[in-house]
This record gives structure tokens, C-alpha cells and sequence, in this order.
């Protein structure tokens, strides 16, 4: 296997490195440069071509509105539809979008042909995923390496934050392939780093513990390791923020430029005021390079706003001349931003305190390193640690770990090696685990594979679940440490479609694993049947397929759920799925398809998000139609449920404490006796008094009807 390269897909700059006869070097680009800006706009001549890298960033200025950068941390993000309010089942992911929303200088879309759920960015007339904004930079990165290496690039290691989730990295590797480049490995950045600075020639008689405090355009990772001397490293912890990086002290900078065109501008009463990120963004990133050597620098931004009167007309636009911005006023508008990057050093050695005293070293890696603040904060807390030599280039390690992990594995594969040269020894970062009910009717999270274990052991024991519909099963599959599997990060959905059918009933064997790339792994079987395996579909990239098919399915869906359901649920989203109705028909006239999409989406979305109420009252029906419960027992929980419902409306029309307190001591109530009703179920069906396995109502609908559920767990 010849020229396998290193890439450091970077939120502002990518770089590509390459080992070539036992030597390791960065490559330089066509410009003549080592990084690769990670951008991409709009040609001005040729709307139809996008320009990618050095190009790109030296006209977003003239061409705003048609650029995007720092796509990196949309990587894997939905798109929520704010009208139909916080999805209950996806609250903390509903809210980040929010957020991020707010952060990002350009707008989030979702697609406009509804082929699934992730965000877009538009670029001119294109709507595209952040991993296809990958695609590009990746496809670039891969034509300045053949350029500088004289030949066809066959295969690459490419990195990652270390606090990318599974289904970060597989949107990733999916932009790679798509790029036409073989992944050797996604590798994390923290490590690539030290597999490049971490062996010291003149310190590989022993072992030393190494910290890396990656912080770099978009995202910080700290990672503490220990660098063997037989070329091992061995991850102990690690911490880091996705969302945390010298964006953000560009972004600090221009709202000091803001203000001050704001103060040009002079604003009169009723006058609109806006500015141009992609105008600003150049000018500011230079100005923080600047005052890393500098105690201040001078803005100058021609036509970085433009006012209008709010009624209309000709826009007069702004200038910024002679803004002097010094280190100092800098420094004291970001210090939130270094408090936040030292408090992850803090949550490494959480655990770990001893291992303080004892880190041999600290690799400062990343452009945000170069930040006079943050270089005196490392030293404060590490004296005498930092390594500062002219043989590491805190902009290249990554990049150059990268390369010779890879030239490794090539030599691994062609020598036929057990193993190569380096190995890495790395943990799960979070827990993975799915949403139960248990024995007495409560909703936990049960872990399967947990946090720290190593990703060699990173496989779950076999679960066992028991098919309640003949065709299909269904289980979302979460990562984190919440008690409730909900508040943690939904990764993806197990489905298993059954074909040929069992009956109900039926076991299903089910087991998750990790792999080194953090892809998530399903293996399941059935009995008498071949074994299975698959990478987990993350939910947000599964395709909606035809657009009349899937409106008319949700259509079916939702009929059945107003007959079944339609006096439990609130009466909001009773109107809101009747209107969606009537849209449906609407669209079927007008054989307007982009409108089904949007249809189909908002009835998905109207069902998926009930309230918890509704999710009891799903549970109640499938006690009451899929087991041999007593008639007395059926009648409870109907009494139950109405009272439920009551109380919960009583309490929307007046969320009084003392309402509130009064719904969820019922609330207590009602889960108790869920409980006594499921292990009821559970003894008639001689199905044992294990964990009840439950996917939630929104998985339920994505199987294509109600009452997929699976109850099993730990086989007594």
C-alpha cells in the first residue's frame, strides 16, 4: 500500500501530512502553504462551482451570504422544527440546536427535500449537510496530497476530537468515503498529537504520563495518557468541549467590531441594523494572530454593515476605520472562554488526582495554544511542564500523528504483522445503554457497554428481547450517564425486520460493541437464524424515501392514533394532527411533493413528542390488548388514565405548584401500579420478572405502527 497520508480535519484549518522514507512532513499546498482553510463559497463566476481552501477564504469577504466555515461542529446535528415546540424525547438536543442557532454567524435549514432529518447549510442555491461541506475539504486535502507526493493517495488516517460522539465520527468517515479516500482509522486528535511530540528520544527507557491540551479553531479536547517504551499509549481519561475554540475568541472580537459600528452608524428610531460575518470573520482572525505578539493592533473593515430605514429603502453602509482593539480588552471579554478551557483540565484529574504530580509533560496543541492567556494559564498551573521546542509545531502534530499512524497500519498490512508498530489503548468516553421499564413500572436506563471500558472489551452481554409484533422490533440506543436514558444523547435506532415472520414473543438476541473508530456495532440473531451485524443508523440520517409513500403512512398512522388515543392527548396536538390532516389532502391536490415531505415530518413529529402522560397511556393500551391481564385490572388502569389526563389538563390551564405537586404524586401513583399491572402480564406469560425492555412512542412510529414494542432483558 503506497502514499497513505495523515489528515487533521480541522474546524478552521486542515492539514495533510505524509511519512516518506521513515521521515515524517507536512505537506504544502498549491499556495505554498501548510493548512488548508476550511471553506468553501460560492465561484463569483460560475455559480454552478464552489472553491474549497485558500480560494474560498480570500473572497468570503466580497462574497458573503455564499460562504460557510466551521462546519466541523454541526457534524451529526438535527434540525428541529422550532413551531411544533421542545421535542420531550430529544429535550437536551433541542435545546443545543438552539444555541448553536444563536452562535453561528450564518442561518441552519432543514433539507428542503426532506430526505432526513440533519441540518443544512446553504451555499448559493445548494442546501448541504456539514458532511458534505467535509466531503469537499477532504476531497481537496486528497488533491494537494497527489499534487506534492507525484502519485494516486490509496488510503488515510483522519482525525477527530476526542469528545466526537458515535455518531459524529460516523458522519465523518461516511464524508471520507464519499471523498473516495479508504479510512485506515478515525483517529482521536489528543492522541494523533502524542503518537507525533509524545515519544522523547531521550526519555523511551520508561513510561511517562503525558497531558495534551488540545485546543484548537472550534473544539478542545485534554487527554491524559501515558506514553510507554515500546510505543503504546495508553488513554486514562480524557474531557473536552465540541463547542469551545478560537471561534469563540473570534467571535468575542466581533462584537467588539459590532459595537463599534453600531457607534458609526448612529442609529435613528426604527432604523435596521446588520452585519456581515463573512465581511468581519478575515479581519478579526487576523487581529487575534496580531495580538498574540502584539499589546494591539488596528481594524479596518470596509463595508463590514449596512443600515435601512424598517419601512425600505437604500441601505447606507458602514465602515470601520482605525478601530484600536489592545490584548488586554481582548483577554477580559474572553476570560469566560479560558475559565471554561481550564475547568476541563480540572474534571481529567477529577478522579486522578495523584497522577497531577506525576505528568512529565504537557503538549500544547492547536492554534488557540498560541494565546498569550492561555499559555500563562498552562504555565501557572504546570510549571516547568510545557513542552516549548522548535521540533513541535502545535499546528502540525495532529496532522503529523496522523501520518505516521497510518504509514504504521500500511506496514502492518503489507508485512502481514500482528500488530503495527504503534498501538493505542483508548476508552469508551460514555456509557451506552438503552430505555427499560423495570419490575415495578418505572422507565430506567439500563448500561450496556459503560464508560472507561477499554474499546478492545467494548462489547455489551447478550440481551434477550421478546418480539411483540411478528415483523419488527425496534430500541433506541443512547449514550451518556443521565438516570433517564432520555436526557442522555440519542445515538441511533436497532431495528430488526423479521423476515420471515415469528410469533409474537419470539427472542431476539441483541448485542452492541464499539469498535476503534467509535462506529457503533449491532449483532443480532434469532433464533434457528444466521447471526447478523451492522453499524447503528443514526435516526436523523435515515432517508424518508418516497415522498407520497411516506406522507400516506404517516397519514394511516396518525387516523389510528386520534381513534385510539384522541381522548388522552392534549387537546393542542389533537388540532394540530387534525390541520395536519387537512395539509395532507391539500398536498395530494396540488401533487405538491415538497409539501407532503414537510407533512409527513410534522405528523411524525407531532406523535413522536407527547407528553409523559401519553407515553402511560401507550402502555396502558398495550397492557390492556397484548396480554391476558384480569378485566378488573383493565378497568383500573382505564380509571387511571382518565384521571391522569385530568389532572394533567388541570394543570396546563394552571401550572400552580400546588397542581404540579398533585400530578406527580398521581403520577407516582399511576407508574406503581403500571408496575403490579406488567408483572402481572409478565407471570401469565410465563415470561419471567426480568427488566421489561421498552423502545419509546417515537420509536414505536418509526416501525410503522403502534405497539412494536419488546419486552425481555436478562433471561431468569
Amino acid at each position: 500500500m503506497s502514499n497513505v497520508i495523515g489528515i487533521d480535519l480541522g474546524t478552521t484549518n486542515t492539514v495533510v501530512a505524509v511519512v516518506r522514507e521513515g521521515r515524517k512532513q507536512v505537506i504544502t499546498t498549491l499556495e505554498g502553504d501548510t493548512l488548508i482553510p476550511s471553506v468553501v463559497c460560492v465561484h463569483p463566476l460560475n455559480p454552478e462551482a464552489l472553491l474549497v481552501g485558500m480560494p474560498a477564504k480570500a473572497l468570503m469577504s466580497a462574497n458573503p451570504g455564499n460562504a460557510v466555515f466551521s462546519t466541523k461542529r454541526l457534524m451529526g446535528m438535527q434540525y428541529f422544527d422550532e413551531e411544533l415546540g421542545c421535542p420531550s424525547k430529544q429535550e437536551n438536543d433541542y435545546r443545543k440546536f438552539l444555541e448553536v442557532k444563536h452562535l453561528l454567524p450564518y442561518k441552519l435549514f432543514p433539507d428542503p427535500e426532506g430526505r432526513d432529518e440533519l441540518v443544512r447549510v446553504k451555499i448559493g442555491e445548494r442546501y448541504l449537510k456539514p458532511e458534505d461541506v467535509a466531503e469537499l475539504i477532504l476531497r481537496q486535502a486528497k488533491q494537494e496530497a497527489e499534487r506534492f507526493l507525484g502519485g494516486p493517495v490509496s488510503a488515510a488516517v483522519i482525525t477527530t476530537p476526542a469528545h466526537f460522539d458515535p455518531r459524529q465520527k460516523a458522519a465523518t468517515q461516511r464524508a471520507a468515503e464519499h471523498a473516495g479516500i479508504e479510512v485506515l482509522a478515525l483517529m482521536d486528535e489528543p492522541n494523533a498529537a502524542a503518537m507525533s511530540a509524545g515519544y522523547r528520544p531521550d526519555q523511551v527507557e520508561k513510561a511517562r504520563w503525558l497531558l495534551v491540551f488540545d485546543f484548537g479553531g472550534g473544539t478542545l479536547d485534554v487527554s491524559l495518557l501515558q506514553v510507554s517504551k515500546d510505543k503504546g499509549l495508553h488513554v486514562f481519561d480524557k474531557s473536552g468541549d465540541n463547542w469551545l475554540g478560537g471561534d469563540d475568541y473570534d467571535t468575542c472580537l466581533m462584537g467588539l467590531v459590532e459595537d463599534r459600528a453600531r457607534q458609526v452608524a448612529r442609529l435613528e428610531a426604527k432604523e435596521i441594523f446588520q452585519m456581515y460575518p463573512s465581511v468581519v470573520k478575515p479581519s478579526v482572525e487576523a487581529a487575534k494572530i496580531e495580538l498574540s505578539t502584539n499589546e494591539k493592533t488596528v481594524v479596518n473593515i470596509a463595508s463590514c454593515a449596512w443600515v435601512r430605514p424598517s419601512h425600505g429603502g437604500q441601505p447606507r453602509w458602514i465602515n470601520v476605520k482605525d478601530f484600536e482593539i489592545t490584548r488586554e480588552t481582548l483577554e477580559r471579554k474572553a476570560r469566560p472562554l479560558l475559565e471554561r478551557a481550564l475547568g476541563k483540565i480540572e474534571e481529567v484529574f477529577q478522579n486522578k488526582p495523584a497522577i497531577r504530580g506525576v505528568v512529565a509533560e504537557v503538549l500544547p496543541i492547536g492554534g488557540s495554544t498560541y494565546i498569550p492567556s492561555v499559555h500563562r494559564a498552562l504555565e501557572e498551573q504546570f510549571p516547568g511542564k510545557i513542552r516549548e521546542d522548535e521540533t513541535v509545531n502545535p499546528m502540525h502534530e495532529v496532522a503529523l500523528g496522523a501520518a505516521v499512524y497510518a504509514d504504521a497500519l500500511a506496514r502492518q498490512k503489507t508485512e502481514n504483522a500482528l500488530r503495527p508498530e504503534y498501538t493505542i489503548r483508548d476508552t469508551v468516553e460514555s456509557s451506552l445503554g438503552i430505555e427499560c421499564v423495570d419490575s415495578r413500572g418505572n422507565t430506567v436506563y439500563e448500561k450496556l457497554v459503560m464508560r472507561q471500558t477499554p474499546l478492545d472489551k467494548a462489547r455489551s452481554e447478550p440481551r434477550t428481547f421478546h418480539a411483540t409484533s411478528p415483523n419488527y422490533l425496534a430500541i433506541p440506543v443512547y449514550a451518556g450517564e443521565h438516570e433517564e436514558a432520555t436526557q442522555n444523547g440519542l445515538q441511533g435506532l436497532i431495528e430488526v425486520n423479521i423476515n420471515p415472520p415469528v410469533d409474537v414473543g419470539h427472542p431476539v438476541h441483541i448485542q452492541l460493541e464499539m469498535t476503534s473508530d467509535r462506529i457503533i456495532r449491532v449483532r443480532r440473531r434469532i433464533d434457528g437464524r444466521a447471526e447478523e451485524v451492522h453499524d447503528l443508523e443514526y435516526l436523523g440520517a435515515v432517508p424518508s424515501g418516497d415522498s407520497f409513500a411516506k406522507m400516506d403512512e404517516m397519514v394511516q398512522m396518525a387516523r389510528h392514533f386520534l381513534a385510539q388515543y384522541g381522548d388522552y392527548i392534549d387537546d393542542k396536538q389533537r388540532d394540530d394532527l387534525s390541520k395536519l390532516l387537512d395539509d395532507s389532502e391539500h398536498a395530494r391536490d396540488e401533487d405538491a411533493r415538497v409539501e407532503a415531505i414537510k407533512v409527513e415530518k410534522r405528523i411524525r413529529r407531532v406523535i413522536l413528542y407527547t407528553d409523559q402522560i401519553g407515553n402511560q397511556l401507550f402502555q396502558v393500551d398495550h397492557l390492556a390488548h397484548a396480554s391476558s391481564l384480569s378485566q378488573s385490572t383493565k378497568d383500573q388502569l382505564r380509571n387511571f388514565a382518565y384521571q391522569a389526563k385530568a389532572l394533567y389538563q388541570k394543570w396546563q390551564k394552571d401550572p400552580s405548584p400546588e397542581n404540579m405537586r398533585e400530578l406527580k404524586q398521581f403520577t407516582m401513583l399511576f407508574e406503581t401500579f403500571l408496575g403490579m399491572a406488567f408483572r402481572e402480564a409478565a407471570k401469565t406469560s410465563k415470561r419471567g420478572t426480568g427488566l421489561l425492555a421498552t423502545t419509546s412512542k417515537a420509536m414505536a412510529v418509526q416501525g410503522g405502527g403502534f405497539g412494536n414494542r419488546a419486552t425481555g432483558g436478562p433471561q431468569s
